[in-house]
């Protein structure tokens, strides 16, 4: 049986209305399981990401740890991927978004 689970990954320092729409839309029409708001930032305060918490109640947030993903890579340009990393945190970007393993690619504002 595949899970009814999804993630979501935002690289960026604020979180917009249409990202909190995105999610409260999935929330309601299919019901999930769990949704992973994977964030490299901490978002806390913001009027659109408190409100979704507060009344989404199956959202888990996840505080991406690059330097622990780069840790486990051997063989990968870790600046390259240090450098990519820095440029979508400062740019507020989807980067994807995830169900059951299969992944919806996304990288527009």
């Amino acid at each position: 049986m595949i899970p009814n689970d999804y993630h979501f990954v935002w690289f960026g320092p604020s979180f917009p209305f249409v990202n909190a729409l995105a999610i409260r839309s999935l929330a309601t029409t299919t019901r999930p399981r769990v949704i992973n708001l994977h964030l490299s930032h901490e978002l806390e305060g913001q009027r659109h990401y408190d409100a979704l918490l507060r009344d989404v109640g199956n959202v888990t947030v996840r505080r991406i740890d690059f330097d622990a993903l780069l840790a486990g890579m051997d063989g990968v340009d870790r600046t390259g991927l240090r450098t990519a990393y820095t440029a979508l945190a400062s740019e507020n970007r989807f980067a994807a978004t995830i169900c059951s393993g299969i992944a919806k690619v996304r990288l527009g504002r």
